[in-house]
């Protein structure tokens, strides 16, 4: 706060002093003030649009707020000025978020050619490899980024090699990255979607559920949360408490999962007119000729014969034949 206060007070006695206008830009970041920010930003831009820094700092912003578009035409001016690795390395990250790997994998051979890799570039690495599932190396590359000390204050790193650990299946290494994770950042509920899933994997299914629900009170709404909880409840035999996540999740999205989930409740309580409403709900969104496709047709056909309509369900049958 007191660093802002003087950068205004030098900002009223010169407004045209490019340093002062693009640091209470960057300050504005920090504090997470993105609009102030920009409006500091587009102030500077005019005083001087040549400076690298200025449309790096833009660029970051943006991808503070997940707008990956945004950021990245930003972080592209900023190269077209001069090319460096912290746009380079923003540009990473905004393809990893946006799951481009081809994309990614380019910026990667960038930061690895430059004589700045460093740990931030290392840990993109690491992230890219987790991505397409070469957990081995990256487990390795991981443990010694650790060993080395190289995360310094950085405690993300071991939410990350608990991602790695979950991917090869050890759900009890993983668990204890995830609970590590969560009690350095006492303020955050991210993990418990992921301490839930290993407690699920370890047959601690009172505990997943006791976490799914802190990570969808902390995340109302949220697709992942209610998915893994729904999933986890029907698998239980709940299928009245299930059903209810499931027929929220079809408001969140077309999903052809959250729709087969639902036909089958309906089936096994007997309710074929909602089974019958929902598979013809769905099929609109199931790829043709896929595996949840003729799950949906299955479910229409078998409703309609236990409502009698046994004519509706041949010209289904008749219709749907591969």
């Amino acid at each position: 706060d007191k660093a802002l206060i003087n950068l205004r007070k030098a900002y009223k006695i010169n407004p045209n002093k490019y340093d002062v206008v693009e640091l209470i830009g960057n300050v504005y970041i920090y504090i997470k003030q993105y609009d102030s920010a920009n409006v500091y930003f587009d102030k500077a831009e005019k005083l001087n649009n040549k400076i690298e820094s200025l449309y790096i700092n833009k660029g970051k912003m943006y991808y503070y707020q997940n707008q990956f578009d945004n950021s990245k035409r930003e972080l592209l001016k900023a190269n077209k000025i001069k090319e460096t690795y912290d746009a380079n390395l923003f540009l990473g990250y905004n393809y990893y978020s946006e799951n481009k790997l081809d994309s990614l994998n380019e910026i990667l051979i960038k930061l690895k050619s430059s004589n700045i890799y460093d740990y931030k570039g290392r840990l993109l690495d690491i992230q890219f490899l987790n991505k397409i599932k070469d957990n081995e190396p990256a487990l390795e590359r991981i443990n010694t980024l650790i060993k080395k000390g190289e995360n310094k204050d950085d405690k993300y790193v071991y939410f990350m090699r608990g991602l790695i650990y979950q991917d090869l299946h050890n759900f009890r290494m993983a668990l204890n990255d995830f609970k590590y994770y969560e009690n350095v950042n006492s303020n955050s509920n991210y993990s418990k979607l992921y301490i839930g899933f290993c407690y699920e994997n370890l047959s601690r299914v009172d505990s997943a559920l006791d976490n799914y629900k802190k990570y969808i009170n902390a995340y109302p709404n949220n697709e992942q949360g209610l998915y893994f909880e729904g999933r986890l409840l029907y698998n239980l035999g709940k299928y009245n408490d299930a059903k209810k996540n499931f027929l929220e999740l079809i408001k969140l999205s077309n999903d052809i999962r959250y729709y087969d989930y639902l036909c089958n409740i309906f089936m096994i309580n007997k309710n074929y007119n909602e089974a019958l409403e929902y598979s013809e709900k769905g099929l609109p969104f199931a790829s043709k000729t896929s595996e949840n496709e003729y799950k949906l047709i299955a479910n229409k056909v078998t409703s309609l014969i236990m409502l009698k309509e046994y004519n509706r369900a041949l010209d289904c049958i008749n219709t749907y034949q591969p």
